[in-house]
């Protein structure tokens, strides 16, 4: 049985200290989450710039989302 998520190209995040609580915020982790957040729709593409497109239309859109 495979897993609906399995077939997402997501990142898996670096592991951090938890003891100065610096390393959550550090730009490796950052992106990460980032990234494993964006819709299949912007993920799978096989262009950059349909990529770009897509990431553009998907920021547009949270950005400006008024519901």
């Amino acid at each position: 049985m495979s897993l609906h998520s399995s077939a997402r190209p997501l990142l898996q995040a670096p592991r951090t200290s938890t003891q100065t609580g610096y390393g959550s915020r550090a730009f490796s982790s950052a992106v990460t989450a980032i990234w494993n957040k964006l819709p299949t729709t912007v993920l799978e593409v096989n262009s950059l710039p349909v990529f770009r497109r897509r990431l553009k239309s998907h920021l547009f859109a949270a950005a400006f989302d008024t519901n």
